[in-house]
């Protein structure tokens, strides 16, 4: 087992590794062999399914895609590209402070509304990720109280505008979604009751060895969906049929996935897929994930009218908060969320 990572190093994140002219990976990022990326295993670029969100077709494509694919490119979503070219800048401007501003704000505490980390939770994790984050866990409707950095200064409302947006939008892809599964629009959000979002802002470092290390471990996500911006350099991939691909960029897209919630809302009729980030020598990369997610208290099950005799309940029932904790507690790895037998 690799060495536990320590906050109190001379070492506090990947960034500051880079910035220190770490030559050579340490041996706490080094994957063991059967867990690597390993290039000649990963097809070529992959097009998601794209859904045009002003289509005519859009509940179609979008029941297909959570069916089949459980991710799809997002095109006129009705996010300005204002909004998220200054959220953009906003997370350049944070990362590239210095290390001891950013540690005010370190916490392995999943529940912190506002944390900064490396990995993900890396006391408890067997090999770190190679990435760094800031993290932010809202309350949708008390978005005023929630703690922000202090530097950059216009940070707070950059980030309070972002927030709202994606609120707006995942309140729509719910209602699609609703509409797809044949249920009233408003049926998922009421099983999400006060919904709450993290935010997840992510940034990979150039790695001096990324044929031994990863950007994000395998995994599905824990919460309800998933709404990505990405840059332009690449790294995320999804696992499709046990085979890896990467997913192509588009600079005009968002990236919607079904999280594990959803996955059991639905009783498996929409399905969370396995996904990871891989790393380069060259190219910082950075990407900002708005997991948009059931209430913390709400009980996540099988919504009653998709049910019958030959469809039967395939997961239990549980809290959501405890869910999610249950999973960023532990080494994360591969697809969290499990049919009953």
């Amino acid at each position: 087992m690799a060495p536990a990572y320590d906050p109190t190093s001379p070492f506090k994140g990947v960034k500051d590794l880079v910035d220190h002219n770490v030559l050579s990976l340490p041996s706490a990022y080094i994957k063991p062999f059967e867990k690597r990326h390993n290039p000649e295993e990963v097809f070529e670029g992959i097009d998601l399914p794209c859904v045009d969100l002003q289509s005519k077709t859009a509940m179609e494509d979008i029941k297909f895609a959570c069916e089949e694919w459980g991710f799809f490119e997002l095109i006129n979503h009705g996010v300005p590209e204002d909004v998220i070219e200054d959220m953009v800048k906003n997370t350049h401007t944070f990362f590239n402070l210095s290390t001891t501003e950013k540690m005010k704000y370190f916490s392995e505490d999943v529940f912190n509304p506002m944390r900064f980390c490396t990995s993900l939770t890396p006391s408890k994790e067997s090999y770190l990720d190679w990435h760094d984050h800031l993290q932010h866990w809202f309350k949708c409707d008390n978005l005023n109280n929630h703690p922000y950095p202090n530097i950059p200064i216009h940070y707070r409302e950059v980030t309070k505008n972002y927030v709202k947006n994606m609120q707006i939008l995942g309140k729509r892809l719910l209602m699609v979604m609703s509409k797809a599964l044949g249920l009233h629009e408003n049926k998922l959000q009421e099983t999400y009751g006060n919904e709450e979002m993290i935010v997840r802002l992510n940034y990979y470092p150039p790695c001096p060895d990324p044929e031994r290390a990863l950007g994000l471990n395998p995994h599905s996500d824990s919460g309800g969906i998933t709404i990505l911006w990405q840059d332009q350099v690449g790294g995320l991939q999804i696992q499709k049929e046990r085979k890896w691909y990467n997913v192509r960029c588009n600079s005009n897209a968002l990236i919607v996935n079904v999280g594990d919630q959803v996955e059991i809302i639905t009783n498996g009729i929409f399905k969370s897929v396995i996904h990871r980030a891989i790393v380069n020598r060259n190219l910082y990369r950075m990407s900002m994930a708005s997991f948009f997610n059931p209430c913390a208290q709400a009980t996540i099950t099988p919504i009653q009218e998709l049910l019958d005799k030959q469809n039967p309940a395939q997961y239990k029932a549980r809290l959501s908060k405890d869910y999610i904790g249950d999973i960023y507690n532990k080494y994360i790895e591969g697809k969290n969320v499990k049919r009953e037998d």
